[in-house]
């Protein structure tokens, strides 16, 4: 059978039989390039039903000491882990299934919990133009006050802001 019938027969996608064959959960071999699958194994992946996760929300501290844990010195921040637990929710499938992936879809989890939402970009205030106008205001030593007084990022006083 191929992976197109056993994602039909199974009501999985072709790409979740192609997982299957190469983890080895269905046996399966690969002739001239494609999968072809042995049915029974097939019948007896779907006779075990889906696998269930559990997801624990775990909080920021508890990420951070466990990524720390793995060794991982810059973890990825609240937006990235969100949107790993609507990607596991929408598909039921980690995007790489490792440690790592599995604390972040649990962090997202938490957050979602909460209602968090990712921070909107700042609009660009006292934005007076691009690249090369900056660049030509560098070289000639002219530019306007918007540009000296405001940061060009986020329109605040150039000294006291963190952007660059």
């Amino acid at each position: 059978m191929d992976t197109t019938a056993a994602a039909t027969q199974a009501s999985v996608t072709v790409a979740t039989i192609r997982t299957w064959c190469r983890k080895g959960v269905i046996a399966a071999l690969k002739v001239s390039g494609r999968w072809v699958i042995e049915a029974a194994s097939l019948a007896r992946r779907i006779a075990l039903g889906a696998k269930t996760v559990t997801i624990t929300p775990i909080s920021r501290d508890e990420f951070e000491a466990a990524v720390a844990n793995l060794g991982i010195r810059h973890p990825f921040m609240d937006a990235r882990c969100l949107g790993e637990y609507r990607a596991f929710k929408a598909t039921g499938e980690y995007y790489i299934d490792g440690e790592y992936d599995r604390l972040m879809v649990a962090r997202g989890k938490a957050l979602a919990q909460e209602g968090w939402t990712p921070p909107q970009p700042r609009p660009q205030q006292g934005h007076r133009g691009d690249f090369a106008h900056r660049e030509m205001s560098a070289l000639t030593g002219l530019s306007s006050r918007a540009s000296r007084d405001e940061c060009h990022y986020c329109g605040l006083d150039p000294r006291t802001c963190d952007c660059i």
